[in-house]
């Protein structure tokens, strides 16, 4: 109402004039000088005795919108108004411009009077911004054309109230009434969000689906789907259903729950696929989870029912096909043997003492030559002896490598290749030399003074080294010979990663000390130097790892016994870096060896030792105490112990205190200290009682007490819970944990051999236990060996020795031998003078 103002402003312009009537400009006058008493005084003097009622209304609608006056009416002041024009359309028009033009309106000129009326009351109702005001001007002045504006206005203020309700039948209303609208995206916006966080609150994956079905083109799609994954994820986490998991993985390729999801359902499907021995399983589960660490566990599987299915066709072809596939699995031997005993052709010895080959199966002969001697086929091929020499034949019965050799041989590393032999008269058998030939029966090398085959542990390459200065390598390539000239002391052997770890200077290089005087470093299969050649020492944390231990400062000397190298360091400090080069722990320790380089969990963790002592020579005369690190170089466990050791799973073995010996470049604990075990918090599990504990790898702990020549042992549980007493002595492990032979009696001896020094059990009784240790054979048996597989077990009794002259013993009496199944039954009476197995049959 307080708009009126202007609109009042509008209509009457100061000053008016009037000519006609002159209490009606008196009345106009007193209104513009405030005296409203008066002025309505007179109003109500003239009634209706004005000669023109219009001007009459036009000058109470004057007094009504004067926003000074106390009776102040803003509708009062729109009634009078509409009086005034009513009465002006009664007179003619002629009479009705000369009213406005004395009256001087901004109403009048060649537009109507309701229109100049409707522009007046359009600029009032607009100001207020309410559609109720606009809805009763479109009442009032419908048909008129200000009426498009008011509902443009009254469209904008729709939209206005739908976008600030937040309400959703608001929104949809207002679509449904303006779907022409060009704001109309930002109302379906709108909608979406609304919709939102409605949902949001319900979080109800049923209420998302319906979302993102009803709204495919929200801007909260994305985060309505991960809100989706997220409860399909928790869902599945807690089914341990394989299916659903498998699904959610098409579902959500990119998911980043996969690795939890993973590691929950890894271990699931390697249980069901190993359970089920079902060799589609087993594929699957290797294309699902190609990173798992059970891949060899399951590739050894399908390995095994390959095999399996092999034994069951019992056919040549079944057994070639798995040679084929697994040239170096543990089955090979048994699949070779099988080869050999199902080939159609074997030699046969004739009356005139020349050998000839038959067909087994239709006992006629195949080739029409005869030979001095013949074996049995194998790959097809097979040796025959002519003037006596060796050579080979095919399946046809040519000859394909000379009979020219005193001996030929399968390559140990490579049957694709046959090492041929000849003797020269001397009896320095350094004057032989080798030939080389592929199974094609073409000769690659001839006249080599020395060859040896050298079978790289990745299984992908395999080198021959030729010649005794061992600075000719050849690669073993299609059945040929790749010539590979190298700068290094030795033939690289690459991981799996293609990382080598080489040395240079190390053959036959001293200092004045009589150190060797070379580096080392790693390289790519390219021959890069990944890691410079600057390292005293340089080896592999764990197979395939991109972690190095790295020895600064050292001097290399001939390595300990036990030890596979040529070199190691004395001296000089210990660090890790990784295959960029970046230093993870620095070299600040005296010693660091990974505790476990086999094992997922204890190959991140690494016995440091400082304070280690050496005297001139370079032996150690002080251990220094050792700890236990993380590749962090984070303290696990602290520096108190003398040793420390793998035990049972999570756990470690020990030592504190002892003495300490250097035997043969070997140095260990020998004798004194005691040895206990305790978690990776260094909580004490097992008490340092023991002379000696050994870990069976899950079946507990075999532990020594005593000094060694009358020591007892005995077995307890990870958890210091007795199984058998220290009353034996000796307890040793079957092969798989399989159960324990323990032996009473009899004497304990010592040895040493060029790389190590140790104790055993010689002559007493000896029985067999399960993994319980229940008793399957009482112990009153001279000696149980087991076959590979502990199904079968060979038996003495009576065997004897004699003392006087031995330590170890000298046998007097072989006694006799039999055999007893895994249950302990007597399959065999011990009445035999000797017995042995190999896969397939037992020989008595």
């Amino acid at each position: 109402m307080r708009l009126f103002t202007v609109f009042a402003l509008v209509f009457f312009i100061s000053n008016l004039g009037f000519s006609q009537d002159r209490k009606i400009r008196k009345v106009i006058d007193l209104i513009n000088s405030h005296e409203f008493q008066k002025a309505e005084e007179s109003i109500n003097d003239l009634g209706e005795k004005s000669e023109n009622s219009s001007l009459l209304y036009l000058v109470k609608s004057r007094l009504y919108g004067s926003t000074a006056y106390s009776n102040y009416n803003n509708d009062s002041c729109f009634i009078y108004y509409n009086k005034a024009f009513d009465e002006l359309l009664k007179i003619e028009s002629k009479e009705q411009v000369q009213i406005c033009e004395n009256f001087n309106f901004c109403l009048i000129s060649s537009i109507s009077f309701k229109d100049s009326l409707a522009f007046v009351a359009f600029n009032l109702y607009s100001r207020e911004n309410s559609i109720e005001k606009m809805l009763e001007f479109n009442r009032i002045y419908s048909g008129m054309s200000l009426v498009n504006e008011s509902n443009k206005l009254i469209e904008g203020l729709y939209f206005k109230e739908a976008m600030e309700s937040n309400s959703l039948i608001k929104l949809e209303d207002f679509l449904e009434k303006y779907p022409s609208n060009l704001r109309r995206q930002e109302i379906i916006d709108k909608i979406h969000e609304v919709e939102y966080y409605r949902v949001v609150q319900l979080n109800d994956r049923a209420n998302y689906v319906d979302y993102v079905l009803k709204y495919p083109n929200s801007r909260f799609k994305s985060e309505i789907k991960s809100k989706i994954e997220s409860i399909d994820f928790y869902a599945i986490k807690l089914s341990n259903d394989l299916n659903e998991y498998y699904q959610f993985l098409i579902e959500y390729p990119y998911s980043s729950f996969k690795s939890e999801l993973y590691s929950i359902f890894e271990p699931i499907a390697y249980n069901h696929s190993v359970s089920a021995k079902d060799k589609s399983k087993l594929v699957e589960f290797k294309s699902r989870f190609p990173n798992s660490s059970h891949i060899e566990e399951v590739n050894n599987l399908i390995c095994q029912l390959d095999f399996e299915d092999a034994t069951k066709a019992n056919t040549y072809d079944a057994f070639k096909t798995f040679k084929s596939m697994y040239p170096a699995s543990k089955f090979d031997d048994g699949a070779s043997s099988k080869i050999l005993e199902l080939f159609p052709f074997i030699p046969k010895l004739k009356a005139n003492g020349k050998y000839v080959y038959i067909n087994k199966q239709t006992n006629l002969e195949v080739f029409s030559k005869e030979f001095e001697d013949a074996e049995l086929f194998y790959n097809e091929q097979a040796k025959v002896k002519l003037n006596g020499k060796w050579g080979v034949i095919d399946e046809n019965g040519t000859i394909i490598i000379p009979t020219i050799f005193d001996n030929i041989n399968p390559l140990h590393c490579n049957s694709n290749y046959y090492e041929c032999e000849i003797n020269n008269q001397s009896d320095d058998d350094s004057k032989d030399n080798t030939w080389l030939y592929n199974i094609d029966g073409k000769q690659l090398l001839a006249t080599a003074e020395y060859m040896y085959c050298d079978e790289n542990y990745n299984g992908q390459e395999d080198f021959l080294i030729i010649n005794s200065d061992e600075k000719s390598y050849y690669k073993l390539v299609n059945k040929g010979l790749q010539k590979v000239n190298l700068t290094y002391d030795e033939m690289p052997y690459f991981n799996e990663k293609g990382y080598a770890v080489v040395s240079r200077g190390t053959k036959n290089l001293y200092d004045d000390e009589g150190h060797v005087t070379g580096l080392f470093g790693l390289i790519d299969r390219n021959y890069n130097e990944v890691l410079p050649i600057k390292y005293t020492y340089l080896e592999v944390l764990k197979e395939n790892s991109d972690y190095y231990i790295f020895n600064i400062d050292g001097k290399l000397q001939s390595a300990p016994c036990g030890l596979d190298l040529d070199y190691f360091p004395s001296g000089g400090k210990w660090g890790v870096l990784n295959t960029q080069g970046k230093i993870i722990i620095p070299a600040v320790f005296d010693y660091l060896e990974v505790l476990n380089p086999y094992d997922t969990l204890e190959a991140k963790y690494l016995v440091a030792r400082r304070g280690i002592q050496y005297d001139e020579d370079g032996s150690q005369s002080n251990p220094g105490v050792c700890g236990l690190i993380d590749l962090k170089g984070n303290e696990i466990i602290p520096f108190e112990y003398m040793e420390i050791d793998m035990g049972e799973r999570d756990q470690l073995i020990c030592r504190r205190g002892g003495d300490w010996y250097y035997f043969n470049g070997f140095s260990g604990f020998d004798s004194g200290g005691k040895l206990g075990v305790i978690d990776y918090s260094n909580k004490l599990l097992i008490p340092f009682l023991y002379d000696k504990i050994e870990s069976t790898e899950n079946l507990g702990y075999i532990v020594r007490k005593g000094e060694i020549d009358k020591a007892k042992f005995g077995l307890v549980t990870s958890s210091n819970q007795s199984i058998l007493p220290c009353s034996f002595e000796d307890i040793s492990v079957l092969g798989n944990n399989a159960g324990f032979i323990i032996t009473t009696g009899g004497k304990t001896v010592c040895g040493e051999t060029a790389c190590s020094a140790g104790c055993w059990s010689v002559g007493g009784k000896q029985g067999l236990l399960n993994q319980n240790g229940k008793v399957i054979l009482p112990n009153n048996y001279t000696e149980i060996s087991p076959s590979i597989n502990n199904d079968l077990f060979i038996i003495n009794v009576g065997k004897k020795y004699d003392f006087s002259k031995w330590d170890d013993g000298e046998i007097i009496d072989e006694g006799k031998y039999g055999l007893a199944d895994g249950s302990g039954k007597i399959i065999l009476a011990a009445k035999f003078d000797d017995l042995w197995m190999n896969d397939n049959f037992v020989f008595a």
